[in-house]
C-alpha cells in the first residue's frame, strides 16, 4: 500500500499499532496491544486525533472478567483536518478594513 494522507509509515508505537490493526483486519485484543505499548490507549487516541476511525468494544465474562478489543475501520477515510478547524470562519481582510 502506498502512503497517503494520514498514513503512518514509521515503526513508532503508533505505526506498529496501526500496522497490527490493518494486518489483523478484525478485533485485536488489548492484551496484544500491550505487547507494543503499555500506554496503548494513548497511542490509539493519537491515531484517532489523526483521523483514523478505531472502534473498541468490551466483553464481560460470566465471572466478571473484562477484556477490551479494538479494530480499525478501513471503510472510514482519515480526515485531513479536525472538525474544530472547520468552524473557523473566513473573513475578508478588505471587509475588515472598511469597518
Amino acid at each position: 500500500m502506498k502512503p497517503g494522507p494520514g498514513l503512518i509509515t514509521d515503526r513508532s508505537q503508533e505505526g506498529k499499532i496501526l500496522a497490527l490493526l490493518r494486518e489483523q483486519n478484525t478485533w485485536v485484543s488489548a492484551a496484544e496491544l500491550t505487547g507494543i505499548s503499555l500506554q496503548y490507549c494513548a497511542r490509539i487516541n493519537a491515531l484517532r486525533k489523526r483521523g483514523f476511525v478505531i472502534e473498541n468494544r468490551l466483553e464481560v465474562s460470566d465471572s466478571g472478567r473484562r477484556r477490551g478489543f479494538y479494530r480499525l475501520r478501513e471503510d472510514a477515510q482519515p480526515k485531513l483536518f479536525n472538525q474544530s478547524e472547520m468552524l473557523i470562519a473566513w473573513r475578508d481582510p478588505e471587509e475588515e478594513q472598511r469597518r
